[in-house]
């Protein structure tokens, strides 16, 4: 559906924010370090063996990685808890009710333990099985971050800053 202006709005607008905002940008913010460190620790596999050290710059680069993963997570959860809570102000008119709040921070924190499992399915061999508690936990994210802003009109939208 199209307004006025020719821009999009309604229901292709609420998907294109649900798409953007809400899930490519944390999900690529825990996903490329975490993918990535993986594929060091492939690398890396061989120098498991006694007497056999790996070089200094995949020690170096797997630790750069995770560093890099925590505060890309950091950041994102931090502008996702920001945005969110300034929306709420305004949509609600200064007073947001209590479970709006508390919804809110349930979806920050379903995104935190995300983050958390899928570093650890990452970094620890034989912890592949808790990626099954990080799809978990985002989809909890999505779920509660929509219900923060149901019944207000317009969903959260992504912050460009």
């Amino acid at each position: 559906m199209k307004t006025e202006n020719g821009s999009l709005s309604g229901r292709s607008s609420n998907i294109q924010t649900l798409i953007a905002g809400d899930v490519c940008i944390p999900f690529l913010a825990a996903a490329i370090p975490a993918g990535i460190f993986r594929l060091m620790g492939f690398i890396a596999m061989g120098f498991h063996k006694p007497g056999m050290e790996p070089p200094i710059w995949i020690i170096v680069s797997m630790l750069a990685l995770q560093v890099f993963g925590m505060i890309s997570m950091a950041i994102v959860i931090l502008v996702r808890f920001d945005h969110g809570s300034r929306k709420l102000m305004l949509l609600m008119d200064g007073q947001p009710h209590a479970w709006r709040k508390y919804t809110l921070f349930l979806s920050i924190a379903s995104l935190f333990l995300f983050d958390l499992l899928s570093n650890i399915s990452a970094a620890f061999a034989g912890a592949e099985f808790l990626l099954a508690g990080a799809a978990f936990a985002f989809i909890a994210y999505i779920a509660f971050n929509r219900l923060a802003f149901a019944g207000t009109g317009r969903p959260q939208q992504p912050s460009i800053s």
